[in-house]
Parts: C-alpha cells; structure tokens; sequence
C-alpha cells in the first residue's frame, strides 16, 4: 500500500509538469504584460525546456517553430515510466 501512494504522487507530479508545459505553450501565444502565475510557471518550465531548445537549435537551427515543448514531453514520458517500472 505505501508503494502505491509513492506513484500516485510521483504520477500527480509528472501530470503537474505535463500541465505547466501546456500552459506555458498557450501561455506563449497571448501577449502579456506581468502576470505572477505565467512567471511561477516559467520557472517550473525554463530548467526543461531550454536544454530542449538548445538540442533542436544544435540539430535543427534557425527552425522558426520550437517543438522543445514536445520533444520535453517524450523525455518526460520516458523519465516517467523508468522511475514508476523501476518501482514495480
């Protein structure tokens, strides 16, 4: 049973990331002056997605549409299952 609760939080907390990446993606398309809850945000994001972007801008340069978002998602997944299979 404390197994259990161990995934259950570290998946709630893998879905919380999943989430931030999605806001901050939304978040990038609307203009906006000062907002504290884009800023909390992007400090959760920034650390995962600019070591991303330096990848797709090391193999892919000049590409006017940035997937780190997407690729930080595959890795996260990937991350995810290692630590819950290696739990089971």
């Amino acid at each position: 049973m404390g197994i259990g609760i161990v995934v259950r939080i570290l998946d709630t907390l893998f879905n919380l990331l999943d989430f931030a990446i999605l806001i901050e993606c939304i978040s990038s398309w609307i203009p906006q002056v000062n907002n504290k809850f884009i800023d909390l945000i992007h400090s959760f994001t920034y650390p995962i997605l600019e070591p991303c972007r330096n990848l797709q801008n090391k193999f892919i340069p000049g590409l006017p549409v940035d997937f780190s978002p997407i690729l930080a998602l595959f890795i996260i997944n990937a991350i995810r299952r290692l630590i819950i299979g290696s739990i089971f």
